[in-house]
């Protein structure tokens, strides 16, 4: 009787040592799927409504997309691999309170937008750029998205040119 006890008490403690591991590495894959994200950013519209731009995922991942129509499927090109260093300022910014969650809802021949999707939740944001940009004209753009914006286009140049 007292054998069995004591495998009865060595079995439980076997089964509740694995059940904290799995836990354990459960915690780590919803914490590993938290920080994955993806963020697409570029311009559409004119006559086909066809565009082109980027998308740079969490791993680092730098491909240029376009698309001829807008109910074309997307092209994609690998451009590169950004560094952990190169992401970091366009995830600081995209995860500021205000980012993405501010108006700039504004439509154009061709407008510009920028995607952030998680597992767990996307945000998108779209405006379009004065025709008079070039002439140092901004557009009404809260500050916040253009920040995530340039961090997006640095990471496609900065990965472009090695």
């Amino acid at each position: 009787m007292n054998r069995t006890l004591v495998y009865g008490l060595m079995l439980s403690i076997l089964i509740g040592a694995c059940g904290r591991q799995t836990s354990d590495q459960n915690a780590a894959a919803t914490a590993s799927e938290a920080a994955a994200w993806t963020c697409v950013f570029g311009t559409e519209g004119g006559f086909t409504g066809g565009g082109d731009g980027y998308e740079i995922n969490s791993t680092g991942q730098v491909l240029a997309w376009s698309r001829t129509t807008s109910t074309s499927e997307r092209q994609t090109t690998p451009i590169g691999t950004a560094t952990p260093q190169q992401l970091a300022p366009l995830t600081a910014a995209i995860q500021e309170p205000l980012a993405l969650h501010l108006a700039a809802e504004t439509r154009g021949n061709m407008t510009t937008f920028l995607r952030w999707s998680t597992q767990h939740e996307a945000r998108r944001t779209l405006w379009t750029w004065p025709a008079d940009r070039m002439g140092g004209r901004e557009p009404k753009v809260p500050q916040q998205i253009l920040l995530c914006y340039e961090a997006a286009q640095a990471i496609v140049r900065q990965v472009g040119a090695e």
